[in-house]
């Protein structure tokens, strides 16, 4: 990776969320100001995915900061207590849904198969799913099949004690006891995702999971749609507090200003992030395809 790619990469990283409000509300503005400035120049599905590659990057940078001050947690490949929801949840922004299912497009017919195998079950019985404990529609052999690129909510998911995860999950206790930092830190950036999508006109509600990922696989031309403007997914969108959106609006009049003067301040940021389409895309948590490297991990 070049000096002056990690250059940029500093300059990019949000200062490490914790209970201060101030900081919260800095990284939030950063993520609109990102969001909206890429988009405005790239709307297309390439820079869909170049964004979402960056935010998990900034979100796995900032929540490394968040976990050294934390004890070692439970969390490991295989635990998938938080993978048993609703089939309204985890609730999803529509550029996810449309990561995701790009992401799905490359791992062949037979996962492709067994995806819609379970959306046409979970539509044969959406009443019932609705209402019931049941495995995320990614779920297989408790993993989950589009880790690399999975929702914002669940990389939210980190909890001090599997025991009570556990308990959770046998229908002992209402929920998973979960971190307020991690939670809050992706809260932020997907608030600030949204807001971004608010200013360019694109439909920036929140979405039900399972719904939403059916929508984008059977109409082709959803992506297309939702980038001029349409509301494609307005039969799946998931029921958010009236106090949430009043919140959302307030904080877009109050901060437009200082949006667009961190988007000037991350001109180093966007610039890579136009000048080098499909590297960050590539990025992932696991480590497969480092940015700036090839696949033998060489600079």
């Amino acid at each position: 990776m070049s000096k002056q790619l990690r250059k940029r990469q500093r300059r990019s990283r949000a200062s490490p969320p914790d209970a201060q409000p101030s900081n919260l509300r800095r990284f939030t503005i950063r993520s609109w100001a990102i969001t909206e400035q890429l988009l405005r120049r790239r709307r297309d599905r390439a820079a869909i995915l170049d964004l979402m590659g960056f935010f998990d990057w900034l979100g796995d940078s900032n929540l490394e900061i968040i976990k050294r001050s934390l004890p070692p947690l439970p969390c490991k490949t295989g635990c998938d207590y938080c993978c048993y929801v609703s089939a309204e949840h985890p609730d999803v922004l529509p550029v996810e849904v449309f990561r995701i299912t790009s992401y799905l497009t490359g791992m062949g017919s037979a996962v492709q198969g067994v995806v819609r195998d379970r959306l046409r079950a979970a539509a044969a019985g959406a009443v019932e799913e609705a209402s019931s404990r049941s495995p995320c529609l990614f779920l297989t052999q408790n993993e989950c099949l589009v880790y690399p690129v999975r929702p914002l909510r669940c990389r939210a998911q980190h909890s001090p004690d599997a025991e009570a995860c556990r308990q959770s999950y046998l229908g002992h206790r209402d929920t998973i006891p979960l971190l307020s930092q991690p939670a809050l830190l992706y809260e932020s950036l997907q608030t600030g995702i949204r807001l971004g999508l608010k200013d360019l006109g694109l439909q920036n509600s929140r979405l039900k999971l399972t719904g939403a990922i059916g929508v984008a696989l059977q109409e082709p031309e959803s992506l297309t749609r939702w980038l001029t403007g349409a509301s494609v997914f307005l039969e799946v969108e998931s029921p958010v507090a009236g106090d949430e959106e009043r919140l959302v609006t307030q904080f877009a009049r109050q901060a437009k200003h200082q949006a667009r003067n961190e988007g000037r301040q991350l001109q180093s940021v966007i610039s890579t992030l136009l000048e080098r389409p499909g590297e960050w895309a590539s990025y992932t948590t696991s480590g497969i395809v480092p940015l700036g490297t090839d696949r033998s991990g060489k600079e």
